[in-house]
């Protein structure tokens, strides 16, 4: 008998966990191929101005929400602070934080850091497993150039999604 109650309980789980995989996610979805958007969320993240654009590609949809570089992240991987300029002599590490949601799952997003001189400096892949999602990239500027710097995400086929830039000096 308990061995039977035992089987209808995980059977029910599975049930539960197959039909959680299968719900679509509840997504906020961009009506035009590229748009500027600025967060006035309540959560403890910091506003923000970025591009964002839509994926939509044999059925799978990529949104980023957010866009975000920062100095550290938090214990719960929030970004602390939003950067626009960064001195080499307080910061080394940067950040690029991201809110990425997606109709299709598994997915992968790729964050690309660019230099000043256009080149590509790191090119971070990052796994899309639930929906939305919070994903991070971080790189040592350490004896980098100055100027201007880019974090490009882009779809695993190379798709511009969203851009942050920011200065060193």
């Amino acid at each position: 008998m308990t061995g039977v109650v035992i089987f209808f309980l995980l059977l029910i789980g599975l049930v539960l966990w197959v039909s959680f995989l299968s719900t679509p996610p509840k997504l906020e979805t961009v009506s035009t191929s590229s748009t500027t958007f600025t967060s006035t969320t309540s959560s403890s993240l910091p506003s923000f101005e970025g591009t964002s654009s839509t994926l939509r590609k044999e059925g799978k949809e990529v949104v980023v929400e957010k866009i975000i570089i920062a100095s550290a992240l938090d214990k719960n991987n929030l970004p602390i602070d939003q950067l626009a300029s960064i001195s080499l002599e307080k910061i080394q590490t940067v950040y690029c934080y991201t809110r990425v949601g997606s109709s299709s799952l598994p997915q992968v997003i790729k964050h690309v850091w660019i230099d000043p001189e256009g080149k590509t400096f790191a090119e971070i892949s990052l796994n899309l497993l639930r929906s939305p999602q919070d994903t991070w990239s971080y790189v040592s500027l350490l004896g980098t150039k100055k100027g201007r710097w880019e974090v490009q995400v882009r779809t695993e086929a190379g798709k511009e999604l969203a851009k942050a830039s920011f200065y060193v000096d």
